[in-house]
């Protein structure tokens, strides 16, 4: 029972504690960087247009701000547009990156990038892979060639959360899902897909795009994200 003039904090506590109950708490990624004795790698996941490839240009430049050396990996090696962005974000951020032409199998690259960073005592490996889902030998390839820490799959925040959730299956199946970035949320709240994504995956949102530049990467907060649904 409640009384009558307590009864919408009440509901409203309920509604906070059922919603921050679908976030798995999100690892500190700087911290995880850090405790990992030899190369920490991220394999990068994502469909077509998610903002896969300047969300690792994203990552780097947080790594360099925590003086974190770390290598990039054009492996998204069916488009050759990938692979020149990836290059561009690496020679603006003065970084090392491997890639191979068109066709090479991507496994390879992501390999020797591995075996780069090791030799040459790079702390994190940041790895491109394809966006098309139905390139799944090469996803399972790459995910077999290294020993990957965290497999980030790249999301596009979108009013459409069931999309979301459809293309989270489907990476995840292939791949397997570790942490989620949601790109381009000063375009669409990411509200729903956040939720969506987090509830069928049950896996952490680690961080979320908020621009087009390097710099506009923000660490995911359960507590910013309640207030922002006036749930704080």
């Amino acid at each position: 029972e409640v009384k009558k003039e307590k009864k919408e904090k009440r509901i409203e506590f309920a509604l906070r504690d059922a919603v921050s109950s679908l976030f798995p708490e999100t690892p500190d990624f700087i911290k995880q960087v850090k405790a990992k004795k030899g190369q920490f790698t991220v394999m990068f996941m994502g469909p077509q247009g998610s903002g896969k490839t300047t969300s690792i240009a994203k990552v780097a430049g947080l790594l360099q701000k925590e003086e974190i050396s770390c290598i990039l990996a054009a492996a998204d090696t069916t488009n050759t547009e990938s692979i020149d962005q990836l290059e561009g974000f690496a020679k603006r951020l003065d970084l090392p990156i491997t890639k191979g032409e068109q066709g090479t199998d991507p496994a390879i690259i992501a390999g020797e990038t591995e075996k780069y960073a090791k030799d040459n005592k790079i702390s994190c490996v940041l790895i491109d892979t394809a966006a098309d889902t139905s390139e799944s030998s090469s996803l399972k390839k790459i995910s077999q060639a290294i020993s990957a820490d965290i497999k980030m799959l790249v999301l596009q925040s979108s009013p459409n959360s069931q999309e979301c959730v459809e293309q989270a299956k489907s990476f995840n199946s292939l791949a397997g899902v570790d942490g989620v970035i949601i790109t381009k949320t000063d375009k669409q709240d990411e509200s729903g897909a956040a939720l969506s994504v987090s509830y069928t995956l049950k896996k952490p949102v680690y961080f979320t795009g908020t621009g087009e530049d390097i710099p506009d990467l923000k660490a995911f907060s359960k507590e910013a994200f309640l207030k922002k649904l006036r749930l704080g």
